[in-house]
């Protein structure tokens, strides 16, 4: 991530931005204007972006309920429960008008790598091909910090796209698993030869014939080397084709490629800042973190707002729940989330009352694989 400096605009400066209206273009469109969720609109919401928070699912500063929701990782129905911070994940939902709150149909997670580390490189690793970054926003599960982080780890990753060509992504979450299983690979389509790749791995199978070169894919297989997979599950990522004509979208990710002064694209979605009051120039920078919102329109987010995060901002989470574990107050687990309480605020209650089953809302942020509270609630 590149660093902000004093005069960059930062989420809560690029908010101001939001709720202007929107007139229609592409398509040769007429001049009609598009209201937000709750003015007019159905409320309607295709929200990506990574989870922050617990209680109700919070994704892009929005809790959603996820009660009623269809959630499903990497293709399996999962629960609720099974979700961590960091995690990318696409929600369909009805969302009120202020943003604050809504409430999911279906959430989606699917990883964007799998593997053994092939590598360890300056600020990251290297795993299925892919430059995968990390930063102090990175949620860690099974490594305590990054410097843990070893040559042949067996990890999932979630991430967001880093550069146009997809070849380096920024990690929102490493987790340690099991070796063996099969590789998960993130890229473009390319040709070698007779052969079709993905960053760098042959792709072999009835099922690779289905491939189209330029195409940004999600590849999943087992390797028969370190540059051959047997591919048994492709998808075509949603990036860059995530709306229908007229809906309303929310995207986290990182900028990839700056057009001029009023577009540019976030992994490869192309968006349109023209509406703004305030226009960017000089405020964006390639590998910049932005969630914007806006309104899909001929294959572009025209956005009506631009929110760039900060490390800092990025790190931060909110859960709420019970503990489940707790071996003192620097060491518990809330809602499958490891955090510390030793330098919090206790509100309506004492540390003392921190016990088993206690329900509590916690907000820090993270560190590591370690939620570090700043104030702890009890709830109950």
């Amino acid at each position: 991530m590149n660093a902000k400096n004093e005069t960059r605009l930062t989420r809560r400066a690029w908010m101001l931005l939001g709720g202007v209206l929107m007139t229609g273009c592409g398509g040769g469109g007429s001049g009609q204007s598009a209201s937000l969720p709750g003015t007019g609109g159905t409320g309607a919401v295709l929200s990506q972006g990574t989870i922050s928070g617990f209680g109700s699912v919070i994704v892009n500063g929005t809790k959603f309920n996820d009660q009623q929701a269809i959630i499903s990782m990497d293709g399996s129905q999962v629960l609720s429960t099974d979700l961590r911070l960091g995690m990318v994940v696409e929600i369909q939902a009805q969302r009120s008008a202020d943003r604050t709150v809504g409430t999911a149909s279906s959430i989606e997670v699917w990883t964007q790598a799998r593997g053994a580390i092939s590598a360890v490189v300056t600020g990251g690793f290297q795993v299925s091909g892919m430059t995968i970054l990390c930063d102090a926003a990175t949620a860690l599960e099974g490594f305590s910090t990054l410097a843990d982080i070893t040559l042949g780890d067996t990890v999932n990753v979630w991430a967001l796209q880093n550069l146009a060509n997809a070849s380096q992504w920024l990690a929102t979450r490493v987790a340690k698993v099991a070796s063996g299983g099969p590789n998960v690979s993130t890229g473009y389509v390319q040709v070698s030869g007779t052969n079709l790749i993905v960053n760098g791995i042959t792709l072999l199978g009835a099922m690779a014939t289905e491939l189209h070169i330029g195409t940004l894919v999600r590849v999943q297989g087992q390797l028969s080397s370190p540059t051959v997979m047997q591919l048994t599950t492709l998808r075509t990522t949603t990036i860059g084709n995530v709306g229908q004509e007229g809906s309303n979208v929310e995207l986290e990710a990182c900028i990839t490629e700056i057009t001029d002064t009023t577009h540019f694209k976030i992994g490869t979605t192309a968006v349109d800042t023209s509406t703004l009051a305030t226009q960017l120039t000089g405020q964006l920078n390639l590998g910049d973190r932005v969630e914007v919102y806006g309104i899909w329109r001929s294959g572009i987010l025209v956005a009506s707002s631009v929110t760039v995060e900060t490390e800092q901002e990025a790190q931060s989470a909110e859960i709420t729940g019970t503990v489940s574990t707790i071996t003192d107050l620097a060491n518990f687990i809330v809602r499958g989330e490891i955090c510390d309480g030793s330098h919090a605020i206790f509100s309506h209650g004492t540390s003392s009352d921190l016990k088993l089953g206690a329900l509590v809302q916690i907000k820090g942020s993270r560190s590591g694989s370690t939620l570090i509270a700043d104030s702890v609630d009890f709830m109950n």
